[in-house]
């Protein structure tokens, strides 16, 4: 697969990044994160750092999967 140098933007809500990380430990509690990746190890280990920090994590290790915890 070739590799790209293109450039990506992403729309912003004009927040900075250090001001999303600083929230509290209640609002964390409310943030519900669904992590989705086929390989277990990295899946596992994102799940994990979130966990610590305090955020409520769910896994799927496919779309499909991801798509009915949705539901």
């Amino acid at each position: 697969m070739p590799i790209s140098n293109e450039g990506v933007s992403l729309p912003s809500d004009g927040r900075e990044p250090s001001a999303l990380l600083a929230i509290g430990p209640e609002a964390k509690a409310r943030v519900r994160i669904l992590v989705i990746d086929d390989e277990h190890t990295l899946r596992e280990s994102c799940a994990a750092v979130l966990r610590h920090e305090g955020y409520d994590v769910t896994v799927a290790s496919r779309g499909q999967d991801a798509l009915e915890l949705l539901k």
